[in-house]
């Protein structure tokens, strides 16, 4: 960590976001000073169609030990082909095998089993979640103004839906409660950014306007709340809590405006792109930034699901002929998976990438800022 970096809180400026942000930028501090604990920890969850198989992202030189736990380096390890991607970051780079999913087996799909460690067949629909999965969990324990973020190209199993709110079904926050996902970049963006930039220019305004509109919603409940038998209030109660829990994510993200519009991405046209790798590049790039802009914590995307045709890597079958070892276009079925587990891991070698760029504009933001200060303890 450079000395300009361990050093860059000191006489930094701050407006009223300072007491919201002050946690944040003592852990910068900390984290600069070899205290790696001090940063909350930040967790992407990318979920793709037909798993994978384990020795398709197994090192050539740990093949030899068949079945035999190991616990090796992989700094001198060769990674496969298909994860040539990450090699630059080889050194943060862990591999983990040998977790048994066999509880979680349900036909063509796990559903919320997957991340909840727990069977729940379906097909064309999820079942109602059974407990929380682990991003959720994970969420809890680190909370931020958007608790979990979820992004999504296709819904639940067999569905063709296509941008919009999706309920894939593979993340709840409880039982029965599952958590919803963004499918469309453009609409994302606005969502997790709105509040200090707009591709359209009227997040702002709008932003604001949802700031009134939850003043006032809460000041009706509790006159409502006044009047209403008691038999009621405990509806009434979870209303005001809701919207209370939404009016302190507007405070939070209204002190946080300066640092958002330094990490937001720049909007282009892949953010509007109705081609699903582009769509998938997107959704990591909301992801890489919501993490640095401290907007969340934890993050799910949902890459693909059976009825995804990677087009643009030259693949015309959808996954789930490829996972009936159909193959596609002269390609068979592990050359047409090692195309698309490149890909895929070339989407999480650009959150990687995405990070250290957002970290060094974090950086020169708070070195040329010099209105008030703040000096960490």
């Amino acid at each position: 960590m450079s000395n300009s970096r361990r050093n860059f809180c000191k006489g930094l400026s701050l407006g009223a976001g300072s007491f919201l942000l002050a946690p944040l930028l003592q852990a910068v501090e900390k984290h600069a000073n070899g205290n790696a604990k001090a940063l909350p920890s930040r967790f992407v969850f990318m979920v793709k169609n037909s798993g994978i198989w384990p020795e398709e992202i197994t090192p050539r030189e740990f093949k030899a030990n068949g079945s035999h736990a190991i616990n090796a380096s992989l700094i001198n390890a060769t990674l496969p082909l298909s994860m040539s991607a990450l090699e630059p970051y080889k050194n943060q780079l862990s591999i983990v095998q040998g977790l048994s999913g066999k509880m979680c087996q349900g036909g063509h799909t796990s559903n919320f089993g997957m991340l909840g460690v727990y069977m729940s067949a379906g097909e064309n629909s999820a079942p109602p979640a059974m407990w929380a999965t682990a991003d959720a969990e994970l969420a809890k324990l680190y909370p931020a103004p958007f608790n979990h973020v979820g992004l999504a190209v296709r819904s639940y199993w067999s569905s063709d839906a296509y941008g919009g709110t999706m309920y894939p079904g593979i993340s709840a926050v409880g039982p029965g409660k599952e958590l919803p996902f963004q499918g469309s970049p453009d609409v994302a963006f606005e969502q997790l950014f709105g509040s200090a930039v707009s591709a359209s220019k009227e997040g702002e305004k709008r932003f604001q306007m949802q700031k009134n509109l939850f003043d006032f919603m809460i000041d009706d409940i509790k006159k409502v709340e006044k009047a209403i038998p008691p038999s009621e209030k405990a509806k009434m109660e979870a209303y005001l809590n809701a919207f209370e829990e939404l009016q302190v994510r507007q405070s939070k993200l209204a002190g946080m405006k300066s640092i958002i519009k330094d990490c937001a991405p720049k909007f282009t046209s892949k953010f509007s792109s109705e081609v699903e790798e582009v769509r998938q590049e997107a959704h990591c790039d909301l992801a890489a930034a919501s993490l640095i802009a401290g907007l969340t914590n934890c993050v799910t995307i949902r890459l693909d699901n059976p009825n995804t045709r990677y087009k643009a890597l030259g693949l015309t079958n959808h996954i789930h002929g490829i996972g009936h070892d159909e193959g596609s276009n002269g390609k068979n079925q592990g050359e047409c998976n090692e195309i698309i587990r490149a890909h895929h891991m070339g989407l999480i070698a650009t959150i990687y990438s995405v990070r250290h760029q957002l970290l060094d504009t974090l950086q020169h933001h708070f070195l040329s800022t010099d209105q008030l200060s703040y000096v960490p303890d």
